[in-house]
């Protein structure tokens, strides 16, 4: 559950800083971990964004995307926050994660009974990720023989953003490190 702090802002979740920089031995400081806040909320903007274009749960304002911001807490973490007012929906979703929470319901394969020729769907046109070209497959003759859905997790733009800011991060370290022994 997200923790509501003055203003309205809630606390979405926390990255500890300081083994970021332990890991590559840099003395983590203030302007590291407000450069860290800022990759985070940049990459959950991003997240959203891209999440919101094929989700009709999660909303496409820009007033959204701007409730996103964190705060330093301590000498080395860093706190997400948001002003959105529904936040909590999400985080939870994230929080909980799909294993341990019954509204949101794990992912579970499910059989895809309407792309079945016997649904009358015979040809079903597919990118693939790799080269990007389409393939045309046929679909399966009956329901009893349709393809299976591994299921997708829903809702996972703050983690998704949170580490790929993590990653950019601990990159531009390693280049801060480098520059310091030359």
């Amino acid at each position: 559950m997200a923790k509501l702090i003055k203003g309205g802002i809630k606390e979405l979740r926390g990255k500890y800083g300081k083994p970021l920089g332990d890991s590559i031995d840099i003395k983590l400081e203030k302007s590291d971990l407000d450069r860290f806040g800022q990759l985070c909320v940049k990459y959950i903007v991003k997240e959203a964004k891209a999440a919101s274009a094929y989700s009709t749960s999660l909303p496409k304002t820009e007033e959204f995307y701007n409730s996103f911001g964190y705060r330093i807490q301590g000498s080395s973490t860093v706190k997400i926050t948001s002003t959105w007012d529904w936040i909590e929906i999400y985080q939870d979703l994230q929080t909980q994660g799909p294993d341990n929470d019954a509204a949101f319901g794990k992912p579970k394969p499910f059989r895809m009974t309407w792309a079945t020729q016997q649904m009358g769907v015979t040809k079903v046109p597919l990118i693939d990720k790799k080269t990007g070209q389409v393939v045309v497959r046929s679909t399966p003759l009956k329901v009893a023989d349709a393809w299976i859905h591994p299921g997708i997790a829903r809702h996972t733009f703050i983690n998704k953003g949170m580490k790929k800011a993590q990653e950019e991060f601990v990159k531009e370290l390693i280049e801060k490190k480098l520059q310091d022994l030359v």
